[in-house]
């Protein structure tokens, strides 16, 4: 069920946010939609992602490159999936890459939006 929350667009979609959705391009590549608070305004930053050197139920890396109101973002990354006495461990790590408005923001700020995410989204898998 960890894997599928992982690498499934159906089994991710049902632990995202509900301003958030990724769609399948096919087996290995997607497209992702998130809807931002930046200020008063809430664009749609939309964003492709492809997975490669796929080791089922293992491991696998990723790369997303995605654009909005002349931001762009662009990460690379690998997630490992390590078995632990009392269930699994996901290892994440990579690079993020900004540019435009979002290299204002303080990597401190920006790391701190992605932890809240990926906190929100593991803790709705475990509730699951």
């Amino acid at each position: 069920m960890l894997w599928l929350a992982l690498t499934n667009p159906d089994s991710i979609n049902r632990h995202l946010p509900k301003d958030a959705k990724v769609k399948s391009i096919d087996e290995t590549e997607f497209e992702l939609s998130l809807k931002v608070k930046a200020g008063f305004i809430r664009p749609t930053v939309k964003a492709k992602s492809t997975l490669h050197d796929v080791r089922m139920n293992e491991s696998f890396e990723f790369d997303l490159a995605g654009k909005a109101l002349g931001t762009s973002v662009k990460a690379r990354a690998r997630v490992v999936l390590e078995e632990v006495e009392f269930g699994f461990l996901v290892r994440l790590s990579g690079d993020v890459e900004t540019k435009g408005a979002l290299n204002r923001v303080s990597d401190e700020r920006k790391q701190q939006s992605i932890t809240r995410f990926l906190d929100d989204y593991f803790q709705s898998v475990e509730n699951s």
